[in-house]
C-alpha cells in the first residue's frame, strides 16, 4: 500500500467500509487448487509431497478411528490456517490487487486477517460493484461470504452527519 494513499484517507468525502468476511468454506477448499498454488512456489519435491500427505491425512473422530480426508484442509491441523492463508492468497488477495487496478474509480483500502476481511470504499458504486463481484469470485473456488457479517456501513469524518439519515448498524463482538 502506498503511503500517499494511507493520507489520503482523510479527504475522503463519502466514507464508505464494507466487511467481507469471515469468509466460510475454508476447511472445503479445492485441494487441486491450493497444490496448484503451491507448485508455483515451491521447488522442493519433498516438501509438496509432505504437504500433499496433510491434505489427505484426514482425522480422528470421536470413537478414536481415523478418517481419511477427501476435500479441503484437515480440519483442527496445526498447518490447516496455514493452507487457508495461501488458498486465500490466490483466490482472494491477488484477484482484490486487480480489481482495484481495473475497476475501482475511488481509493480502496483492503485489510485482511486470516479468513477475516475488511474493504473500504471511497466511491458506493465501487463498494456495490465490489460485493457482487467477490461473491462470484469466492464461489468459483467453493467459498462463500459469511451472509451474517457481510454488509456496508459508513465511517470517517461524515459519518455522524450521515448517521441521522438512516439507522445505526452496529454488531457485538
Amino acid at each position: 500500500m502506498n503511503a500517499d494513499r494511507v493520507a489520503s484517507y482523510q479527504d475522503w468525502r463519502d466514507d464508505l467500509l464494507r466487511g467481507v468476511g469471515p469468509v466460510t468454506g475454508l476447511p472445503y477448499v479445492l485441494a487441486d487448487l491450493l497444490v496448484d498454488a503451491w507448485i508455483n512456489r515451491i521447488q522442493d519435491r519433498r516438501l509438496l509431497r509432505l504437504l500433499c500427505q496433510w491434505l489427505k491425512a484426514g482425522v480422528r473422530d470421536e470413537h478414536g478411528h481415523r478418517v481419511l480426508g477427501t476435500i479441503g484442509t484437515p480440519q483442527g491441523a496445526v498447518v490447516s490456517p496455514l493452507m487457508a492463508n495461501v488458498y486465500l492468497h490466490y483466490v482472494f488477495d491477488l484477484w482484490v490487487q486487480q480489481w482495484r487496478k481495473r475497476h475501482a474509480r475511488g481509493i480502496i483500502v483492503v485489510v485482511r486477517y486470516a479468513d477475516d476481511v475488511v474493504v473500504g470504499f471511497q466511491n458506493p458504486d465501487d463498494a456495490a460493484r465490489f460485493r457482487r463481484e467477490i461473491a462470484e469470485r469466492l464461489q468459483a473456488f467453493g467459498l462463500a461470504l459469511h451472509p451474517d457479517k457481510t454488509r456496508l456501513i459508513r465511517f470517517g469524518r461524515f459519518a455522524q452527519e450521515q448517521k441521522r439519515k438512516g439507522p445505526r448498524q452496529t454488531r457485538d463482538l
